[in-house]
């Protein structure tokens, strides 16, 4: 059943994480502001990022390598959201020069996650990612293949930190608004390593041969939009508080 999903998503070319489908987090955003006499902004904001870059001159392996590291991300991130962390990925492909025409793989793949929690520490949230990031380096542990995990920075407010994530003051909500599927733990963390680095390859397969692609993932859902109250739900998809 879980392999089901992956049909639309070959078909729609977007690919989304758990938490999905294009959002009004925006009203979400101005519902808080509206009810900020009731609503209680969190104490502080920490984040930090994993990246992965693909040397220009990566050879099959590392471009392999890559693909598997990018699994390994992606099975994890409904394990992250339930620990409390949100966040959102970028991923794009870049073609690799081979001579050998009898390999499937002819491209390789970068990437940057951005996780953040709330009323939370620097410590836990660098504790909380690492066994991720150390697999991803584990199964990239190739030449051409470079994963750092960032040290957490922390905003004193949430204001202070929503300026940070949103530097353009006419933007809102931007890399959510072209997300797709509701994705979760059977259609992705119970789909077996090999599986979910053959469907993300062939999801980030250009319609223009030769061409990059670009994957989107968001973090909307978990624990907070499924747990608030009733009364103190905005804007938000519906979608997002039952992931």
């Amino acid at each position: 059943m879980a392999a089901s999903w992956w049909p639309m998503l070959l078909r729609t070319k977007i690919f989304s994480g758990p938490f999905a489908v294009a959002a009004l987090a925006c009203t979400e955003l101005l519902s808080s502001t509206f009810h900020k006499s009731t609503l209680t902004y969190p104490k502080n904001a920490i984040w930090s990022s994993i990246s992965m870059d693909l040397a220009e001159n990566a050879t099959i392996e590392a471009a392999t390598a890559s693909w598997k590291a990018m699994a390994v991300l992606v099975r994890n991130v409904p394990g992250l959201m339930d620990l409390g962390i949100t966040g959102n990925e970028f991923a794009a492909t870049s073609t690799i020069s081979t001579s050998n025409n009898q390999s499937s793989v002819k491209k390789g793949v970068g990437l940057i996650i951005t996780l953040y929690g709330y009323n939370t520490t620097a410590s836990m949230l660098k504790l909380l990612p690492e066994p991720t990031s150390h697999r991803m380096m584990t199964y990239a542990a190739v030449k051409g293949v470079k994963i750092e995990m960032a040290e957490p920075n922390m905003a004193a407010h949430y204001l202070s930190f929503f300026d940070v994530l949103n530097p353009n003051p006419s933007a809102c909500s931007d890399i959510s608004l072209i997300s797709s599927r509701l994705l979760g733990h059977s259609q992705l963390t119970d789909l077996s390593l090999q599986d979910v680095q053959r469907h993300l390859y062939t999801i980030m397969n250009s319609q223009v041969e030769e061409e990059p692609s670009n994957m989107i993932i968001g973090l909307q859902g978990g624990p907070g939009p499924r747990d608030a109250s009733q009364d103190m739900r905005g804007g938000l998809n519906p979608a997002w508080r039952q992931a």
